[in-house]
């Protein structure tokens, strides 16, 4: 359970502190809220695929930074 406990806060600190302020916003609307990408692109005035795309930029970002490189 420790290991869980410190995983989510290094990805807290990599959300908070590494990624631009409208990807994140749109990757805590994903991930956190379960919004649908359409519906984040309604709310947010965007296309679904800034959505998609931005969601890519922040899984890259987490993947880099967590050591993951596939």
């Amino acid at each position: 359970v420790f290991q869980l406990t410190a995983l989510q806060e290094q990805i807290r600190t990599i959300i908070h502190n590494e990624f631009p302020p409208r990807c994140r916003e749109i990757f805590l609307l994903s991930r956190f809220e379960e919004k649908s990408h359409h519906e984040i692109a309604s709310m947010l005035h965007l296309s679904v695929r800034t959505v998609e795309h931005q969601i890519e930029r922040a899984l890259k970002i987490l993947r880099k930074r967590l050591g993951n490189t596939r």
